[in-house]
C-alpha cells in the first residue's frame, strides 16, 4: 500500500476515534451545577463518575413516565454510591411516596419538594438521566416513556 494512503488511513482513524471520545454537550450544565452547588452543597464540577437522576414530580401525581423510571430504577441494580435520585416536585401528595422511600434506602436520594431547581437553567422538563464524568458530561438523556429501553441498556453496560 503507497504511504500516502496508509497516512490517511490513520488519519481517518484518528479522526473517528477522537469523534468517538467526545463529550456530550448538555447546554444546561452551568444551570445544574450552579442549582446543585447553591442549593445543596455538592460541586458537580468536582465528580469523577457520577450519575445523576432526576424526576421531576411538579405536573402530575401519577403520571406514566413518573412510574416507568421508577419501575426502570427498582429493576437496575446500580451501585449505590453511582447514582444519586434527584426528585422535584411535591413527593407528599405523590402516589409514588412507598417507591420513592424503598429507592431512597438503595440510592442516594436529594429531595427539592420546593421546586428550587425551576430557579435555574437546567432544561427539566421531564426525567433527565446526567452522567458526569470528570467533572463534566459524558452523557445525558432527555427521558421520554420510549426511551427507557435505551436509558435501561445504558445502566445495564454500566454494572
Amino acid at each position: 500500500m503507497p504511504r500516502f494512503l496508509k497516512r490517511a488511513a490513520y488519519s481517518f482513524l484518528l479522526l473517528g476515534l477522537l469523534y468517538g471520545c467526545q463529550q456530550e454537550v448538555y447546554n444546561y450544565f452551568d444551570g445544574f451545577h450552579n442549582y446543585m452547588l447553591q442549593e445543596h452543597q455538592v460541586d458537580v464540577s468536582k465528580t469523577k463518575d457520577h450519575i445523576y437522576y432526576i424526576i421531576p414530580f411538579s405536573n402530575c401525581n401519577s403520571c406514566q413516565g413518573s412510574d416507568l423510571n421508577l419501575s426502570l430504577l427498582e429493576e437496575q441494580q446500580i451501585q449505590q454510591e453511582k447514582i444519586t435520585l434527584l426528585l422535584t416536585g411535591n413527593l407528599q401528595q405523590s402516589t409514588h411516596r412507598q417507591r420513592i422511600r424503598k429507592l431512597s434506602n438503595h440510592y442516594t436520594t436529594i429531595q427539592d419538594e420546593g421546586n428550587a431547581i425551576d430557579q435555574y437553567p437546567t432544561g427539566l422538563s421531564k426525567p433527565i438521566l446526567l452522567h458526569i464524568q470528570n467533572g463534566s458530561v459524558k452523557k445525558y438523556f432527555l427521558i421520554n416513556d420510549p426511551d427507557i429501553p435505551q436509558v435501561k441498556e445504558y445502566l445495564q453496560n454500566l454494572i
